[in-house]
Parts: structure tokens; C-alpha cells; sequence
């Protein structure tokens, strides 16, 4: 990896940490009768659906709480879910949407740090619907499109 990509990775892996201490301190902090109840997976509406999630790097605290959040949910719909650590690796990523062709997923979410790799990775993947997670884009910008709906969130 040249010096200049190892620098581009460590100061977004810092970024990710401080995003997640933030996180952190803002939710600790705030009180439990102003917090917002979001809305979960109704019980069984994801029966029969098979759905991979490529994880941004479970080496991060706050990708974890993400992770464990999404697993629980899918468990809640009756899904089943493909789970895949790209360990901060975009060539890692590219791998788990591969698998995740072979293995029948209808659709999944893809937490990218890396936006020059998306499309490379949507491509690999099976042609179905993902959900990218924590892609930076400039305001306004519209997600990639590989032949199946992509919704930025």
C-alpha cells in the first residue's frame, strides 16, 4: 500500500473513531424521556428473505454497535442474514459482495468507507437492491447505480 493511501485510511479510521466517540457521548448524554423510539423490524416480515450486510470493520467500537443493531432486527423480521467483515479492507469488501452472489442474497447493505471502491463493489455484487451505509458524498449527490436500485442513506 503507498504511503499516501496509508494516510488516506489512518485519517478516515480517525474520523470513524471520533464520529463514534461523539455518538457516544451525545446519546449517553442525552435524557432518556427526550430520546426519539425509532421504529423497528416488524416480527416476521423479512420470513423467507435472505440479506447479506458487509460490515465496515468490526476493529471499531461504534461499527459493532451497527452491526449487533442489525442483527438483532434481522432476527426480529425472520431474515436471514449473510454477515461479512470487510475489516476496513476495500479489496475485503469487493470479496463479500462476491460472496454474496454466489450465496443467493436478494439485496444488501454495504457500511463503505472507501466511495472510490463502490462501484467496483456493487458490480461484483448480485444485481438486487443495497443500501449503502456511511459513504461520504457531497450534498446533493446521488448514489451510484449498478442495474438494481441503490438508495443512499
Amino acid at each position: 500500500m503507498r504511503r499516501g493511501t496509508k494516510l488516506v485510511v489512518a485519517v478516515a479510521v480517525l474520523a470513524v473513531c471520533a464520529f463514534a466517540a461523539t455518538a457516544y457521548a451525545t446519546l449517553s448524554a442525552a435524557p432518556p424521556n427526550n430520546s426519539v423510539k425509532f421504529r423497528g423490524a416488524t416480527p416476521g416480515s423479512g420470513k423467507g428473505l435472505k440479506i447479506g450486510y458487509i460490515s465496515l470493520g468490526e476493529s471499531v467500537p461504534f461499527v459493532v454497535l451497527v452491526s449487533n443493531s442489525i442483527k438483532k432486527q434481522a432476527k426480529i423480521a425472520g431474515a436471514q442474514l449473510v454477515f461479512c467483515d470487510s475489516a476496513l479492507d476495500a479489496a475485503k469488501a469487493l470479496d463479500c459482495a462476491k460472496s454474496f452472489k454466489t450465496q443467493g442474497v436478494q439485496g444488501y447493505l454495504n457500511f463503505d468507507l472507501f466511495a472510490n471502491a463502490s462501484a467496483q463493489i456493487c458490480k461484483a455484487g448480485p444485481q438486487v437492491p443495497v443500501i449503502s451505509i456511511g459513504l461520504h458524498r457531497r450534498p446533493g449527490a446521488r448514489q451510484l447505480r449498478q442495474g438494481a436500485a441503490r438508495v443512499q442513506v
